[in-house]
């Protein structure tokens, strides 16, 4: 209670400075020349809003395990800016009407050159009426508002990034939680065969699935995942390619992640045509790393789009982030530590990723197939 009468005094206050600099603007056809004092009440207004965002962090704090509620009112907040400034501009727009008419009225002419550089900095007295009004004043206390949100985001950012990507409907693997006996496996596999980094191929003969173990090696060990078709690399030259950010790297690329590599070392890529869409994001939690995906291939391709492939295995140390979190590179040769056989059948999401034709967009056709998704359906 103490919290919400004091953010109910600064804002008074705040928009007491508001009203004081807007009756600082010269009515319509006046000249001033003495500069534009309302500038000064940038200082205070500066102090109050950090204020303001201390106090709705206070008044917060009971919400802020609530990341649906901080999502619902941050997209809020966009939404109220956005409507705000597209009536403001018509206000102001409508405000050098008014000057014109004035001016029209005044001196039988108007000169549009003037009005426009009366009006064309912030800094003006002759905007202060735009800059400081009753739109904007909200404005002022939504943006504190998000601010303080956001900063209640940003401390579980996790949650709210998870939250996300389970409301969009991407393909996804919770955390690992595996039983002690099949950690001792994993343990003896990776003793026996990753850790002397000889590239031996490890004879995986587990029923737990292969991404789990990688994703095990991945989140305990460092190890990075590289996928190909060809079984017997040796040692991996750096090449021309494109990172996820679209810049062009010359690298050996790597992945700390199971199943994103698994997708390339599966596809028929002798006799594959087209774009192999896909996306790959992580999400840390208390119980470890949530996996999020999106896959897409050429729908026209009528050929068979599964071979057998090889996921050879680094370690981090030699390879530095990529263009996204879990894309990795490494811009001189290096020599995988083990590798292991993947089938089709390792690919947990071979029949539910989606399709697309060469000439979709990637986002929307991205976004089309999240929707069709939720709406359960896959292709």
């Amino acid at each position: 209670m103490k919290n919400t009468l004091w953010l109910f005094v600064v804002g008074i206050i705040s928009w007491s400075l508001f009203l004081i600099a807007n009756n600082m603007t010269p009515g319509p056809g006046v000249t001033s020349g003495n500069g534009n004092p309302a500038i000064l009440m940038m200082i205070p207004l500066i102090l109050l809003f950090a204020i303001l965002v201390f106090l709705w962090g206070r008044i917060l704090k009971p919400y802020a395990n609530s990341s649906s509620l901080i999502l619902i009112a941050l997209f809020t907040i966009v939404i109220h800016w956005i409507i705000a400034i597209y009536f403001q501009l018509g206000e102001f727009n409508r405000y050098k009407q008014l000057l014109a008419d004035t001016y029209q009225k005044d001196i039988g002419f108007v000169d549009w050159q003037y009005i426009d550089s009366i009006t064309s900095s912030f800094l003006s007295i002759y905007v202060n009426n735009q800059i400081f009004n009753l739109n904007t004043f909200f404005m002022f206390l939504t943006l504190s508002l998000f601010v303080a949100l956001f900063m209640k985001g940003m401390v579980q950012s996790n949650r709210l990034r998870a939250l996300l990507f389970n409301k969009l409907h991407f393909l996804q693997l919770p955390e690992l939680d595996l039983p002690n006996e099949i950690i001792a496996s994993f343990e003896q596999l990776y003793d026996q065969y990753v850790s002397p980094g000889n590239g031996n191929l490890i004879p995986y003969g587990s029923k737990v699935p292969k991404y789990m173990f990688l994703n095990y090696l991945i989140e305990e060990k460092n190890i990075l995942v590289h996928g190909s078709n060809i079984p017997n690399i040796v040692t991996f030259e750096p090449k021309e390619q494109t990172l996820f950010n679209g810049i062009k790297v010359k690298a050996v690329f790597a992945a700390s992640d199971g199943i994103w590599p698994m997708f390339f070392a599966l596809i028929n890529r002798s006799k594959y045509g087209g774009s192999l869409r896909n996306v790959c994001l992580t999400v840390k939690s208390n119980k470890g790393i949530k996996r999020y995906y999106y896959f897409s291939l050429n729908n026209d391709f009528d050929d068979e789009l599964w071979d057998q492939g090889m996921l050879y295995l680094f370690h981090k140390e030699k390879f530095k982030q990529g263009g996204i979190k879990d894309e990795w590179i490494c811009k001189e040769p290096v020599k995988p530590l083990a590798k292991i056989t993947v089938n089709p059948s390792d690919f947990i999401f071979k029949d539910t990723i989606s399709f697309h034709h060469e000439s979709d967009p990637h986002m929307k056709k991205m976004i089309k197939d999240l929707v069709k998704r939720r709406e359960g359906t896959t292709k």
